[in-house]
């Protein structure tokens, strides 16, 4: 798997595209999936989800995401799962603008971040 990342990181810095990148992040690509309760659990304590809200994670991929769409020229390096959850974020970078040839695409499954939110927007 390393080799597969460090050819697309290669290739995306040596791409005469990419040289007219104003940033290039990479790190952990995760789908956030956040449980929406009332109130946080306690130990040993059961609480009804009352949502489930799925949305793109990681640190760098949200900042990359959000520069884009702000109109600077970005790409990613980082892997993704040949999952569904894998081609929600894929997608979400494209249509976002990002440049995604320093994504690799491998066997198994993406990243998933669980979550809870409580009433008061507060998060575990």
């Amino acid at each position: 798997m390393l080799g597969k990342g460090i050819y697309n990181i290669n290739n995306m810095l040596n791409n005469q595209n990419t040289n007219r990148m104003d940033i290039i992040g990479f790190g952990a690509l995760n789908l956030d999936r956040l449980c929406i309760v009332e109130r946080i659990a306690r130990e040993g304590e059961h609480i009804a989800i009352q949502d489930i809200r799925e949305s793109p994670g990681g640190s760098a991929a949200n900042t990359i995401v959000g520069l884009a769409r702000l109109g600077f020229s970005t790409g990613f390096i980082g892997a993704i799962g040949n999952d569904n959850e894998g081609k929600i974020l894929l997608g979400d970078f494209k249509n976002s603008g990002v440049d995604t040839g320093g994504i690799s695409i491998l066997n198994g499954r993406t990243g998933i971040i669980i979550g809870f939110i409580d009433a008061h927007g507060e998060r575990t």
